[in-house]
């Protein structure tokens, strides 16, 4: 890492070293020693300015409340369609846009706050700087952090083809800035600002943007007035421009009120570099955390001091901003976990070190938070600090048994991914503590029994994610559908991009981290001398109490593995970090190790070495295989670890987890380079859309139990089985849902868009509808089934829609299928005739009790079976113009509790479309005749009770299932990737 002073060596200018030792001294309240020489230069250079001529330039702002109906709605349809950052082509508009000025850049606005401005802030600023004669034409950039802020800004745009909105990126904005380290390593930031961190992101953006760009940089809600341009006289050449209001550069929670430039302007180079100096960069000082930059002092010693004779600071008067905050309260805090408990527990064993692998997995899952409000307590879930209260009085409080509960009492978002091992932790958490329940791990059978306890809040709060195959077992085996998710530490990427890492490295950097005597046994001895030497433990007195400290220390130790050239080690949470920023690293199990457990059965491990080069010295004859691959190895070029498609693929997993449990995560993730940049949010949207007209788009409706999605792969096989067989086509997915969390809709719309990207796919909910329904269909087919009842509801804007059941794979080309919507017979429904005689009649028996049911059936239908409803072509049109709900379904299934299928049969009464046995291949009945015949198959249905996921055969649907079988792990991930 660069230091600040050699930074600052590279200006090689004497009137401008002389004013920042004037502006240090200032800053950190030291004394003014000053060599004559730099005191003349000063003082010749201040005469200078007050010779100057007075620049005045004046802003005003909209004290009006929004109240704009028309663009409250157009903010409300960007949110909800927006998907991607619009950039407006000026060209294709002919629209010439100019820079500001002579200044050689735009007006920029810049908002890199979480929480969104007020409504009117963007629409205010952007209508004045248009409506003005001389900015009508000047090209406005616009730079968000959020989504919602990107819908507020594309609304104020309206199409202007000189307003640019984007969705920043802060380690890429700050690239070839002096703020570059700051921002790109974003975790540090988080952890020494903590909850003023936001307020500080802010205007290192407006000064970056403002340093690669020039022109003006400007807070949203400001007005330009003709005063401004009248009195901007000033020479952009040798001046920065700032404005001060009430003796403050920044509007509280808001940012700069306004600053002028040009780009790389030394000026704006010594704000940074000052902001660099106020953190204390890169270093944590317990005595000013969390830290707080002075913006009243670095102003103040902005308007005295100057760089040279062609440099000036003018003061911007008559600038006001809106009595009202640009912004509300804060909607929620984000938290993250922390070990005091732990910490008071292991003192009272006579254990006086931590070991800093806990702090290592929380900086996973805060590489996601916008910000640090909160410390929530692992073992004492019912202890919440809020950083900046009363109640938080200092980084190293203990928590003991003993100590009064403090349960979070707003919302508050925190990753409960951790070791949990103590067996009187509370459990579930109380208060409004939002969890993202992933990479847990259990490791004694008193914590499992106390989760076993808490089915019905771990079910609620799905999706659960198991650090370890172990875990994931342990919550299978008491009805938790658990995935394995693997730890979040695997999500940790280099600071620095992986191109100038890699030139970072040098040969000495072998690292030996927490070794046991055995282990280092079998180490060459030449590794061994000039390999350096790290430890997880946490000892140092003054630190091992403090749990922003430890924090700390992890970081540090990140920063080593990522640029160590080789780790060898035996902990977990060394192996997995260093492995994820492209580490090699050599991890060896024994029967004892430093974080505990050992190679004989060791849960920690279950499922996680293959990431990495993994040798066992458990056995004498695994000791010898162990020296025979560290024979071979290659010191002096350490190959790559043997499976990085592990790392991607359970990164990519904990990615998709974590975006799915709101926008918040994923705006936050994806504006820190966490979440990529090309990732969309896969938002809930209306039925009615442009899609239902497009004459292109096959229409798939299907009912969706939350268990074909995590108890069984059912759901991300049906898609993968159709994405081989239809993958270049193009479909409107409608699928109808029961019982199912926003997180669980999420995670099925982005596995939709992965695999079908150019579709589009609404999941909607039928819970208000299905709630109260007298079900009594078979055991093996959920209630959700019954939604299809309210499709001509539900659906109002499509006229027709091939309906296809979750145990229905499509194995061949569906066009044909969908071609025959077009030849329905009235009833508006084709469907494959049922293998067995009078199947209705048998369901009006044995489901509803009626003993004639096959009379009745035969009354109304003949001798015809009734058909199978696992595969429909529906004319939804036809169902409204016979009112199929209120005629048909609110008596057969609402009223006497017929399943969906009889109530289908009785609006045709037999009068239905036939379709070929080969698009409902029934699975169930060896002797259908088209069963024999695998390659005509076009749509396999393994109906009926038993099911291949469920028991295996070596039938054809077995067959079937097998290839194509997918894991919600690797469907999350899409097709070749």
């Amino acid at each position: 890492m660069r230091s600040l002073s050699s930074r600052r060596g590279q200006r090689g200018s004497n009137d401008e070293s002389c004013w920042l030792q004037s502006l240090r001294s200032v800053l950190f309240s030291k004394p003014w020693v000053l060599s004559c020489a730099c005191l003349i230069s000063i003082l010749g250079l201040m005469r200078s300015v007050q010779d100057e001529n007075a620049r005045i330039l004046s802003f005003k702002a909209s004290n009006s409340a929004y109240s704009n109906d028309a663009y409250a709605s157009t903010v409300s349809k960007a949110l909800t369609s927006l998907s991607q950052i619009s950039h407006n082509d000026q060209q294709q508009k002919g629209q010439q846009c100019h820079t500001f000025g002579k200044y050689g850049g735009p007006i920029s606005l810049v908002w890199a706050w979480h929480d969104p401005p007020i409504a009117s802030a963007f629409k205010t600023t952007v209508e004045s700087i248009i409506a003005n004669e001389t900015t009508e034409n000047v090209q406005i950039d616009i730079y968000c952090g959020s989504t919602e802020c990107i819908a507020m800004a594309q609304a104020a745009a309206r199409e202007n083809p000189c307003v640019n909105v984007q969705f920043m990126v802060i380690p890429t904005l700050a690239q070839t800035t002096p703020l570059e380290e700051w921002a790109g390593d974003h975790l540090l930031a988080k952890l020494l600002h903590a909850n003023h961190f936001e307020e500080t992101l802010q205007i290192a953006m407006q000064l970056v943007v403002l340093w690669k760009h020039g022109g003006m940089v400007m807070v949203p809600g400001s007005v330009l007035t003709d005063e401004f341009f009248h009195n901007l006289t000033i020479e952009p050449s040798n001046t920065f421009v700032v404005h001060q209001e009430n003796d403050s550069l920044m509007k509280p929670s808001a940012g700069m009120y306004a600053a002028i430039a040009t780009s790389s302007h030394p000026v704006v180079r010594a704000m940074m570099e000052s902001i660099l100096e106020l953190s204390s960069w890169p270093n944590y000082r317990p005595d000013v955390w969390p830290v707080q930059v002075d913006w009243k002092q670095m102003l103040a010693q902005l308007m005295d001091g100057v760089f040279s004779e062609d440099v000036k600071i003018e003061n911007l008067i008559d600038f006001s901003v809106a009595n009202q905050p640009l912004f509300l309260e804060k909607k929620r805090h984000f938290g993250s976990l922390t070990y005091q408990s732990r910490r008071s527990h292991l003192k009272s064993l006579g254990n006086m070190g931590m070991n800093r692998g806990d702090e290592m997995q929380g900086l996973g899952g805060m590489q996601f938070l916008p910000r640090l409000d909160a410390f929530v307590e692992r073992d004492r879930l019912d202890v919440v600090s809020v950083i900046g209260s009363s109640e938080f009085i200092s980084s190293s409080d203990p928590v003991t048994p003993t100590t009064l509960p403090r349960p979070a009492t707003i919302p508050t978002t925190v990753f409960l991914n951790a070791w949990y091992g103590t067996p009187d932790m509370v459990w579930p958490p109380p208060g409004k503590i939002e969890p993202i329940l992933v990479a847990m791990h259990l490791n004694n059978q008193k914590v499992k029994d106390k989760f076993a306890k808490s089915t019905e809040y771990l079910s609620k709060h799905w999706p659960i994610g198991a650090r370890d195959t172990s875990t994931e077992a342990f919550f299978q085996s008491v009805g938790v559908h658990a995935l394995f998710s693997a730890c979040m530490t695997m999500t940790l990427r280099p600071t620095i991009s992986y191109d100038r890492l890699t030139l970072s490295r040098t040969d000495d950097d072998i690292l030996i981290v927490d070794i046991t005597d055995q282990g280092l046994d079998i180490l060459p001895k030449h590794v061994k001398m000039a390999a350096k030497t790290l430890t997880a433990k946490v000892t140092d007195e003054t630190m091992v109490d403090d749990q922003l400290g430890r924090y700390v220390l992890a970081h540090e130790m990140k920063m080593s593995l990522q640029k160590a050239r080789l780790v060898v080690t035996q902990r977990l949470h060394v192996a997995l970090p260093a492995a994820s920023m492209g580490t090699p690293v050599i991890l060896i199990l024994d029967n004892a190790l430093p974080g505990g457990g050992g190679a004989n059965g060791n849960s920690r491990f279950s499922g996680l070495q293959a990431a990495v080069h993994t040798i066992n010295i458990h056995s004498e004859s695994a000791k010898q295989e162990a020296l025979e691959f560290l024979d071979n190895f290659q010191w002096d070029n350490p190959p790559a670890n043997p499976s990085p498609e592990t790392i991607m693929i359970r990164r990519n997993a904990l990615s998709v987890l974590t975006m799915c449990h709101g926008q918040d995560l994923f705006d936050s993730g994806r504006k820190f380079g966490v979440i990529p940049s090309e990732w969309k949010y896969p938002s809930e949207q209306s039925a009615c859309s442009e899609a239902a007209a497009d004459e292109d788009v096959i229409h798939i409706a299907s009912a969706l139990d939350p268990e074909w999605l995590d108890s069984q792969p059912i759901f991300p096989s049906w898609i993968n089985s159709l994405y081989k067989s239809n993958r270049e086509k193009k479909f409107a997915f409608y699928f109808l849902t029961h019982d199912m969390t926003d997180k669980e809709r999420c995670l099925v719309r982005w596995i939709v868009s992965q695999y079908f990207p150019n579709s589009q796919v609404y999941t909607i909910s039928t819970d208000h509808m299905l709630g109260n329904l007298p079900y009594k269909g078979l055991k093996h087919v959920p209630l959700v089934t019954q939604s299809r009842l309210f499709l001509d509801k539900l659906l109002p804007c499509v006229d027709h829609v091939l309906w296809i059941d979750g145990d229905a794979f499509v194995v061949g080309d569906i066009e044909e299928l969908w071609q025959q919507r077009l030849d329905l017979s009235d009833c508006g429904i084709a469907g494959r005739t049922s293998f067995l005689p009078n199947v209705v009649g048998g369901m009006l028996l044995q489901h509803m009790s009626i003993k004639d049911g096959k009379k009745v059936w035969e009354k109304a239908a003949g001798d015809d079976s009734g058909f199978n409803a696992g595969v429909l072509l529906l004319s939804l049109n036809r169902f409204r113009e016979t009112k199929f709900v209120e005629n048909v379904a609110s008596y057969w299934a609402f009223e006497l509790g017929g399943n969906d299928q009889i109530a289908l049969n009785m609006q045709c009464n037999g009068t239905y479309t036939n379709l070929d046995p080969t698009w409902n291949v029934f699975q169930h009945y060896p002797e259908d005749p088209v069963n024999g015949k695998p390659t005509e198959w076009k749509i396999v249905h393994m109906q009926g009770s038993k099911k291949p996921w469920d028991v295996s055969d070596v039938s054809l649907q077995d067959y079937v299932w097998k290839d194509v079988h997918l894991s919600l792990v690797d469907a999350l991930l899409g097709p070749n990737k």
